[in-house]
């Protein structure tokens, strides 16, 4: 971590390199305790931003471990407060990690917040928050996520939310006029050497974009909706879907196995590419199973 300012505060780890000349650019991961591809990614990261810094002239913070309890007990939500630190981001006293966030983005010209599926094959993905009443926020952000990936984003609109689901980082990023995307990826055992290279070239080049200082080769994003195939019942999931793959209406896309040897089939009930899918393996009722990507 040479050349890079260390601000350490018991399970709170900084990095920060560069003078904000230009601006200031944050970089978060594991928000949520069992998404750990963000830490290989930052560390991978590390030589190339400082460099970045220099060139655009610009301050880049980094985050790596925004929950590290939950990074300790691999569980999603922060086993201290017991809430899921994304869904914090508006609550009157929210957990520490999130107050220290906000300090952190607050005045950010541009935000990316890294996560990823536990156990699940995810095709590279950028979330496009949208601003109705800032558009310049919007136009940004899309050109990111165009940058990033431009086959495949999912376009989120916050107020179609369910109320479990609203109050995280990227809705507040919206609220608060400050341009950023999420990004998901795979689960790091399903990334070799070559995909976190490649993730971090992505990762620079968005950079780059959200900043206008390169241009966006791909400016026809097609933004998908999200729509998540559940878990009717507990059981070993066996997926006959892989990322990418376009799927039709009705078609078998993986199987449950109970533990009386019971066979279930799952099924999509829209068309659309698959963008993740669980691997093979022990899925509570609910959990989910595969996301498809709808227009």
């Amino acid at each position: 971590m040479k050349n890079w300012k260390i601000h350490k505060d018991n399970d709170w780890l900084m990095l920060e390199t560069g003078k904000s000349i230009n601006g200031k650019v944050v970089i978060t991961s594991s928000v949520h305790g069992d998404e750990i591809t963000g830490v290989l990614l930052i560390k991978n990261l590390l030589a190339d931003l400082k460099k970045l810094s220099t060139k655009l002239g610009v301050q880049i913070s980094i985050t790596p471990f925004v929950n590290l309890d939950g990074i300790k007990e691999t569980l999603r939500e922060d086993p201290v407060s017991k809430k899921d630190l994304n869904r914090c981001f508006f609550k009157r006293n929210p957990p520490k990690q999130v107050r220290k966030l906000k300090s952190l983005l607050s005045g950010a010209s541009f935000v990316i917040d890294i996560h990823c599926f536990p156990h699940t094959k995810h095709a590279l993905t950028g979330l496009l928050f949208t601003s109705e009443s800032n558009k310049e926020i919007s136009r940004i952000n899309r050109n990111a996520v165009t940058a990033f990936n431009p086959d495949i984003c999912w376009s989120l609109d916050f107020k179609d939310l369910d109320k479990e689901k609203k109050g995280s980082m990227g809705e507040w990023l919206v609220e608060n006029d400050i341009p950023g995307i999420a990004i998901e990826t795979d689960s790091p055992e399903f990334l070799n050497n070559e995909d976190v290279v490649d993730i971090s070239k992505k990762i620079i080049c968005t950079v780059e974009v959200a900043l206008g200082k390169s241009i966006s080769r791909n400016n026809n994003i097609s933004s998908l909706k999200r729509f998540v195939v559940k878990a009717e019942q507990s059981g070993i999931f066996i997926p006959l879907v892989q990322p990418l793959q376009h799927i039709s209406k009705d078609q078998k896309i993986g199987k449950l196995i109970s533990f009386d040897l019971s066979k279930v089939n799952v099924s999509s009930s829209v068309s659309g590419r698959v963008v993740f899918s669980k691997v093979a393996k022990f899925v509570n009722k609910d959990e989910k199973l595969v996301g498809i990507g709808i227009k």
